[in-house]
């Protein structure tokens, strides 16, 4: 693994964390919940390496060692926060730079880094494979019922949630989850898995009861279907 200094399209530095052990043309990048950053994927990350992908994790702007962290965020607005789409570019054109197309790159989000990796996803189509852990129908204004519809034929869903996850405003996370599984559209391929105690975003992996699914299993046999 090796750290990594990005520059965003509007001058923000985002550092990464890129495992480099495969040689195959395919990608991860990997989007945390809030709060939180990179290291929170550090297990999972290990995973898809060894499942044959280069992966990259980021501080989305405001946390961590990027630009503003580690806890900047707590400052931001909601304007501040939908900004991260272009700290998702940059990863994106990370990757391009190794000869790894769009559509070999897997997009990969916890709880607000879930819904922007399903708004860069609806308005770049070229991606196929986008997992979503605990996504939101309103995290800092970004709301999937707005651009799910944008979503097209070829992509692939899958969403995980639990319906111990409390959100702020008092719903189930798993209620929401469901309501943007609901929503989108018939010609996307999609799947959706919901734990009875396994937390939020990132904390759902290894917390889930004995008899229910594997999490990382499950997500690296969706990813890896083709």
């Amino acid at each position: 693994m090796q750290k990594v200094v990005l520059e965003t399209k509007d001058g923000v530095k985002i550092i990464g964390d890129y495992y480099d052990l495969s040689t195959k043309k395919r990608g991860a990048l990997l989007l945390h919940m809030m709060p939180a950053d990179r290291k929170s994927w550090w297990d999972f990350a290990l995973e898809l390496e060894d499942n044959d992908f280069q992966v990259l994790t980021i501080d989305l702007r405001g946390h961590g060692e990027s630009e503003g962290g580690p806890d900047g965020y707590k400052n931001f607005k909601d304007e501040d926060h939908q900004k991260s789409i272009l700290d998702i570019e940059v990863g994106v054109e990370f990757f391009e730079a190794l000869d790894i197309l769009p559509e070999d790159i897997v997009l990969i989000g916890a709880s607000i880094g879930a819904n922007l990796a399903l708004q860069y996803a609806s308005e770049n189509n070229d991606f196929r494979n986008i997992v979503l852990l605990s996504p939101g129908l309103n995290y800092r204004g970004i709301e999937p019922l707005k651009f799910v519809n944008n979503l097209s034929r070829g992509q692939r869903i899958f969403i995980a949630t639990s319906e111990d996850d409390i959100m702020k405003n008092g719903k189930k996370n798993s209620e929401e989850a469901t309501a943007i599984f609901n929503a989108l559209p018939p010609y996307v391929e999609k799947k959706l898995i919901i734990y009875k105690s396994a937390g939020h975003g990132t904390n759902m992996f290894n917390q889930h009861l004995e008899n229910e699914p594997n999490l990382s299993e499950d997500i690296i046999k969706w990813i890896r279907y083709k």
